[in-house]
């Protein structure tokens, strides 16, 4: 049971002092407009103002927040998104790296991660966990693959046992060494309080019992404050400990960490069902009658006391607002296959892109990179070359420098060989267009009767309105490959041949087998 038990014991604590039901209060807010004082509209007004910087937009704000409006511009799905991003799974790792169980955390400053106390009681509990960034589900309900992280308590290690929360210092690198902390937002911790007021709706973006990410958008209303905590009814379960509870606006309101179970005249803990939960169940079955949150402006104000001097802590306690998203990209789709490759929409200004990454396998290593000929590519080295260190390639990890394609060889390029793998049936001539697309067909500057672009045993024939092949064939002996080794080409080498039809939409295949190798259409 990730939530002990001492924990739900105060929790029930407060619950009793407060002195109030949750269904009936739930029932007494109602969903109609909220009753402000005029203190309270004008320092909503001001919160607001702040967030917005604009007087328009934090008056209409204001106005749906006490009319009960539950309109909304439709870049609030947006603002969560992002939002959401700095939001994460926590792997609860023993001294042995043995996984014990999940909860949930997110980050609120360069390299400064929240979660709660019952996470992480010492620096012993947050040095073998890892943070996973992005284990959500795409738009086509496919797994992303989530973005590990260890913790670095060492740096920053900071816990208060009566609000319930700590902060850690997340390492910069992930595990794997590909990515940087610095790609995710963190959220901004405003120390004032009433960020939210009783009969609104909360949302809670979460890993609940260490699954996908998931957020609670309805019936998560903020009943009551009661000093450093408030209270709301939502949706959460084991593993939701540490995840931020926001309001309208994506400001976060509290830290949630606990609740309080509904029970028997007995005074056994029920399920959600009924029954009575014993300690051999899980604690998601438990029938949460209300939940607690820690309230961010507490956790603030003992943080400027505490450690308020800490290079890491200093950033969060002035509000250093997050780098923005440039560009800015909402998901809107994704790929096959288990790695969820996305489309995203990128915005700069009044342009507005689909992107699609390609990733394009290469199976060799770096010393085989070094060792491929590259015919009739020369260095060239201009005098008014600029003096300084080569550029990277991106995939190689090699220097790379300009270089001069020669021309001087277009005449004597062969192209493709019909008769490569021999004659009569392993014969294998280049496609013909049908007449109603000749018209398309891009031809030679040089030679405009000519279509067919010739290279070294390689021939294309490109639509010069899609700007697309349509078709490529190439002739391949296996003798000739170079790998790199000194080892000689195997006894069998294989020849081939490969065309390829990209313009005109369909695809060929088929095999034949000789001696010498095989042929393959494609």
């Amino acid at each position: 049971m990730l939530i002990k038990p001492t924990l739900i014991s105060a929790s029930e604590r407060r619950f009793k002092q407060a002195n109030f039901s949750p269904v009936e209060l739930d029932k007494k807010l109602g969903d109609g407009p909220l009753k402000l004082s005029v203190a309270e509209k004008q320092r909503r007004y001001r919160q607001l103002l702040a967030q917005t910087r604009d007087a328009q937009s934090a008056q209409l704000g204001l106005e749906r927040i006490i009319g009960g409006n539950d309109l909304d511009s439709i870049n609030y799905l947006l603002k969560g998104t992002l939002a959401s991003h700095s939001v994460c799974r926590i792997q609860l790792k023993d001294a042995g790296s043995n996984l014990i169980g999940y909860a949930s955390g997110f980050l609120i400053g360069p390299g400064v991660m929240m979660t709660n106390h019952h996470v992480f009681g010492s620096p012993a509990d947050a040095r073998n966990s890892v943070a996973d960034f992005d284990y959500e589900l795409d738009v086509n309900g496919m797994e992303r693959p989530a973005v590990r992280f260890g913790f670095e308590p060492g740096r920053l290690f900071y816990t208060n046992d009566q609000l319930d929360y700590s902060i850690v210092a997340v390492a910069a690198i992930s595990v794997d060494g590909a990515s940087s902390l610095s790609d995710w937002r963190w959220l901004l911790l405003s120390g004032e309080p009433g960020k939210g007021d009783p009969g609104e709706y909360l949302t809670i973006i979460q890993h609940p019992g260490g699954q996908t990410k998931q957020v609670c958008v309805r019936e998560n209303k903020l009943l009551r404050y009661v000093d450093d905590f408030v209270w709301y009814m939502t949706d959460t379960t084991a593993g939701s400990s540490g995840s931020p509870a926001f309001n309208r606006f994506w400001q976060v309101v509290a830290l949630h960490h606990s609740g309080v179970p509904r029970k028997n005249s007995q005074g056994s803990t029920l399920t959600k069902d009924g029954k009575v939960w014993d300690a051999s169940m899980d604690d998601s079955l438990i029938d949460w009658i209300a939940n607690e949150g820690v309230r961010v402006s507490s956790m603030v104000a003992d943080m400027k006391v505490a450690i308020g001097s800490h290079p890491l802590v200093k950033p969060v306690l002035d509000g250093q607002t997050p780098p923005p998203v440039a560009p800015e990209k909402a998901v809107v789709g994704a790929g096959t296959g288990s790695r969820g490759t996305d489309l995203w929409v990128e915005q700069a200004g009044d342009s507005t892109s689909l992107v699609v990454p390609i990733r394009i396998p290469i199976p060799l290593f770096r010393k085989e990179l070094q060792a491929i000929a590259v015919p009739d590519v020369k260095v060239a080295t201009p005098d008014n070359a600029r003096l300084g260190p080569p550029r990277v390639g991106a995939l190689t990890g090699l220097p790379m420098e300009a270089v001069h394609i020669d021309q001087s060889t277009l005449g004597s390029r062969p192209g493709y060989q019909p008769n490569f793998l021999g004659s009569g049936k392993l014969v294998v001539p280049l496609p013909k267009i049908p007449a109603s697309l000749k018209s398309k067909i891009a031809t030679l500057k040089s030679q405009p009767a000519q279509s067919e672009l010739k290279y070294f045993n390689y021939s294309v024939v490109m639509n010069k309105e899609r700007k697309l092949a349509f078709f490529s064939a190439v002739n391949i002996d296996g003798s000739e490959q170079q790998d790199g080794s000194q080892h000689s080409p195997p006894p069998c080498a294989r020849a081939a041949q490969f065309l390829r039809f990209l313009g005109l939409g369909i695809t060929l295949a088929k095999t034949h087998e000789t001696r010498r190798g095989f042929m393959v259409r494609q």
